[in-house]
Formats: C-alpha cells, structure tokens, sequence
C-alpha cells in the first residue's frame, strides 16, 4: 500500500499532499511535534502552512517529492478519492475529521520515538531535545529547585533548541516591595532563574504562567521478567536509560532475548517492556540506587504500569496475567 494523505484546515482551500508517511501515526506525530514546537495553530487562515511544510521537508531530507501544495474546495473533500490514507481535517493540532480512508488496521503506537526522528533531522537550533524526555507538571506541584523547561526568549546558535531548562527560584508570595506577588496573573506563581543579571522575582518574564509546565526527567526502559506460575524460579528486570534510538534498539533487543528464554522454557516468564518517567529517579541517581528503587516497587512494573510490549506464555497462571496492559502483545513465534 502507497502512503499519500491530504492535510487540510477544516474550511480550508489550501492543503498539503504527502506521498509519504500519511498513515495516521505518523501524521499524529506530526501534528504532536508542530505542538511541542509552537508552530502556528492550524487554521483556515493557512499561516500554519510555511513553517508545518519547512519541518516536513526537513524530515523527508528535502525530498521534492514528499510533499507539494494542492486546492480544494471543502464542501467537496468527499470527491477526492486520490489518496491512499484519505484526507485527514485538522484544527489546532488535532484530527477532526478522516475522509475516504481505508480500512486502518494498524496498531495505535506511543509517538515518542517518531518524534524523536522528527526532531533528530530539525537544525539544531530549532530542536526540542531533551524536551521531548520532560514530564508535564501541573504547576501546584512544582517546588523550588525543580528545573524546567521553558520557550526560549530568542534564538541562539549558542545555546541551541526551542527550549531552555531553567531552575524555580522560588514563588510569588506577599511581599509589599514586589507589585508582582499582588498581581491576580503572577500571585502564588513560581519564578525561574531566566536573566542572570537581575532579580527573577519582579520581572514577569521570568513567570510561569501556564497551569502546566515540562519538567527535566531521566526516563529509563525497564524490562521485567516474573514467573508465569509456581513451577519457575524467581523473576527479575533489567534496566537501561531511555534517551536516544539507541537505546530503544538495545531495550527491544533484551526483551526478545528475555522473551525467547521464557519459549525456551517452556513458557517459564512473563515478559514486559516500558518506557517510564519517575520524578524520583533523577540523571544524577547512581546506577545501584535506580536499581535499588525498581526493585523496591517491582510489582508495578512487572503488573500495573502499562508496556510498550508484554509477553505472556499460554500456560501462565490467570492471577499473573498484569493488569496494566500493553501496547502491542506478542504472540508470535520468537524469530
């Protein structure tokens, strides 16, 4: 099957054909990064159109082929029937609506290493980095010395990316010399370290205004095996940090060598792969004290939490079965 999609606004006569990539998780991964990168909100007004086809090209590496402009009339989308993954109607950063598509069978799959991809063929200066591995916060979480991720202020070859990882300094509390900690937008907020050469607490800039905020995390793949019943040993887990291709390549690897020794044994483990981000495990946490914290809680990795991928053997008791799910179950004979 070929790949070409139509994005259009919804009440749009302007629209991007991509003749590749238009399944729908890569044009939600799409949509997801245009998000995450502030591109503009996609609209009738087609201003979204310059900036979402510059990041497009820079995926597909400046193919002249992968992307081109194309008019539409919207009270007729129902006629184009020359797209093999239809036409996808957007608003904001949202799908909302699919016309004359297939029959889609494929699985819906965690966007993040798409994004990854995405992010990895973007000038540096534009990429999101270590944003893409944060976690969002809401703001009445967020304590002092939590670092952050923030839209930078302007663009710099020095420090490259979208985003600056800032520190909370603290947060907008009565202060009869600060105007700020009386103001409805700025009371109770917190404040970052976002100028070096004032004081944070009376400039608003420095403000975290959302409801929400990105912050810094260490996000590690843990691979669990536990027993499928009693007639097997003890279970155990590895784990691995999640921040590049790499290491997804290295994670889905020790999972199938995991799962080919629980075949191998007569289906003797259960198997699980995730992908998690644990505000208490930190960059600067020592390996054994990572190790130390699964272990502490391993029944929710091996059970609750839910997995990229999970294996469990036929014969496996029905009180072992997790009960947090999986993304894609693997049945199949191990190759």
């Amino acid at each position: 099957m070929s790949h070409s999609a139509l994005l259009i606004a919804k009440d749009a006569t302007i629209g991007l054909r991509l003749n590749m990539n238009g399944n729908r998780n890569s044009v939600k991964a799409f949509l997801k990064y245009a998000e995450y990168a502030q591109l503009p909100s996609i609209n009738a007004d087609d201003k979204w159109i310059s900036p979402f086809i510059t990041m497009l090209q820079n995926f597909f590496r400046d193919n002249n082929d992968a992307i081109r402009l194309e008019t539409v009339d919207p009270q007729h989308l129902g006629d184009k029937t020359d797209y093999d993954n239809g036409i996808y109607v957007l608003e904001d950063y949202e799908i909302v609506d699919r016309i004359n598509s297939p029959a889609d069978t494929s699985p819906e799959h965690r966007i993040h290493d798409r994004l990854l991809s995405i992010d990895s063929t973007q000038p540096l200066v534009n990429q999101l980095g270590d944003f893409l591995f944060g976690m969002d916060t809401p703001i009445t979480s967020i304590k002092i010395g939590d670092q952050v991720f923030l839209p930078r202020l302007f663009p710099s070859y020095e420090y490259p990316g979208r985003y600056r990882i800032h520190t909370v300094l603290g947060f907008a509390d009565n202060d009869p010399f600060n105007p700020l900690t009386s103001n409805k937008r700025f009371k109770g907020r917190p404040y970052v370290d976002m100028f070096n050469n004032q004081d944070n607490a009376v400039n608003p800039q420095s403000y975290i205004t959302t409801d929400t905020v990105r912050v810094l995390s260490y996000p590690i793949y843990v691979i669990s095996f536990a027993p499928a019943n009693d007639l097997h040993g003890a279970g155990g887990f590895d784990w691995l940090p999640a921040t590049t291709m790499n290491d997804g390549t290295e994670a889905l690897d020790t999972f199938y060598r995991h799962v080919k020794d629980s075949r191998d044994e007569g289906g003797s483990h259960i198997v699980r792969l995730l992908r998690i981000t644990d505000p208490n495990i930190t960059a600067d946490m020592q390996p054994k004290d990572v190790t130390d914290y699964i272990d502490a809680d391993i029944d929710r990795w091996e059970s609750k939490e839910h997995a990229l991928k999970q294996f469990v053997p036929p014969n496996a008791d029905a009180d072992r079965v997790p009960t947090g799910g999986a993304d894609e179950h693997i049945t199949h004979p191990y190759r």
